[in-house]
């Protein structure tokens, strides 16, 4: 008798053991990324969304536009000091981050180098990249469509609303270097009413091989070159003085150098937190007395085994009496 209740005590606690011991690799819980759509110019926000049983994060999140140029910032957070290794541990909460809108198009938004830790000093996230898109949309108005799209002026100019009748023109030849001084079109033919084969925005270069000898629909028009395409566009918007090149423009290559440098300075101190972080992660696995292989607590299992034995031993003692 005394050895079957050793066994299905054994065996019992066995079974607790088998069914309470967790992996460092189960995930139960994961992280994900949201962001807004906006205008460029924008702010738009990134937010990862962090599981309730984490109590502490790290990571990157960086934003990669339609031009290749990137943005980033790290992210960082603890739901309580490591160092107090007597107080309670709790859910740091989301992660956000604002950007402001710098190109239009796609843009990806992602977290890379994620660590998610619970209170058992578990890694719970079973990815360390969260990857989402949004959509960043130019909010310069289109212009309205009329014969100012080829002149660029407003729409109560004095020049003709509707095209005239159609004329012939014949134009000079010429080789001249002409910019736009406005939007414009270029047209398959001379006239308002020609299919637009291309809009230039101001300041585009073009080659200019001739000008016409008339008007046609109220306008004088030149034979143009851009980019292989042969065309024509209203005389009035184009220019011989090349656009002014602004401060702006000299200065964005060490811009873009200063971008590049902050994104390695980043990326180093995010290695250095990390390095840092486990330090003291195995130091709380030390304290609370845990298995770094399984990373469960054994504190309540030899408590259980303590309660067993003291069952067997009151059991024999009611033995002997008999």
């Amino acid at each position: 008798m005394k050895t079957k209740v050793l066994k299905f005590l054994t065996m019992i606690t066995v079974v607790f053991i088998l069914f309470s011991i967790k992996s460092n690799n189960v995930y139960a819980s994961e992280a994900s990324i949201s962001a807004n759509n906006c205008n460029v110019g924008e702010s738009f926000t990134v937010t990862v969304n962090i599981p309730q049983d984490a109590i502490s994060y790290q990571g990157t999140i960086r934003v990669t536009y339609s031009d290749g140029s990137t943005d980033s910032s790290q992210i960082l957070g603890l739901g309580q000091n490591l160092n107090d290794l007597t107080a309670d541990y709790y859910w740091p909460g989301n992660a956000s981050k604002t950007f402001t809108a710098k190109v239009a198009g796609n843009a990806t938004v992602s977290v890379v180098g994620l660590i998610l830790n619970n209170a058992s000093s578990q890694q719970i996230n079973s990815t360390t990249t969260l990857t989402t898109a949004i959509t960043i949309s130019d909010s310069t108005p289109a212009p309205a469509a009329s014969s100012s799209d080829d002149s660029g002026s407003s729409g109560n100019s004095s020049q003709p609303a509707a095209p005239t009748a159609p004329v012939n023109l014949t134009f000079s030849d010429g080789n001249e270097k002409m910019y736009t001084n406005k939007r414009v079109n270029i047209r398959q033919s001379y006239g308002t009413n020609s299919l637009i084969i291309q809009t230039l925005p101001e300041g585009t270069e073009l080659i200019r091989t001739g000008v016409s000898n008339g008007k046609a629909d109220g306008y004088s028009w030149s034979r143009v070159s851009y980019n292989g395409i042969t065309g024509y566009v209203i005389t009035g918007a184009l220019t011989t003085d090349a656009p002014a090149v602004t401060e702006l423009d000299e200065e964005e290559p060490e811009k873009i150098e200063e971008t590049e440098e902050e994104l390695e300075e980043s990326e180093e101190e995010l290695e250095e937190n990390q390095e840092e972080n486990q330090e003291d992660i195995e130091r709380l696995k030390e304290e609370l007395g845990t298995i770094p292989e399984v990373g469960v607590n054994i504190m309540p299992y030899f408590f259980l085994g303590c309660v067993i034995s003291c069952i067997v031993m009151m059991y024999e003692i009611k033995l002997k009496k008999q």
